[in-house]
């Protein structure tokens, strides 16, 4: 299961707006994220950091790209 920071935050700043306390466990199995690390986030004692991680394939994406142009190895990937 993946970490779900983008909805945890949409949450949190829902529950902010209304001037309410979120369920910090129900939060934690629903985003798959610590519920310490939520109500952190909460009390803006921790900022939200998202990492832009490369891919191992981007050196390679124009000629994947290039290879899925053709019509008949688009085919055969598809079949």
């Amino acid at each position: 299961m993946e970490k779900d920071f983008r909805l945890a935050a949409r949450k949190i700043a829902i529950c902010r707006e209304v001037n309410m306390k979120p369920n910090f466990s129900a939060l934690a199995k629903e985003t798959n994220i610590n519920r310490h690390t939520l109500s952190d986030m909460y009390y803006e004692r921790r900022e939200l950091k998202l990492r832009e991680r490369k891919s191992q394939l981007d050196p390679f994406k124009e000629e994947i790209r290039d290879i899925l142009k053709d019509p008949v190895v688009y085919q055969k990937f598809l079949f």
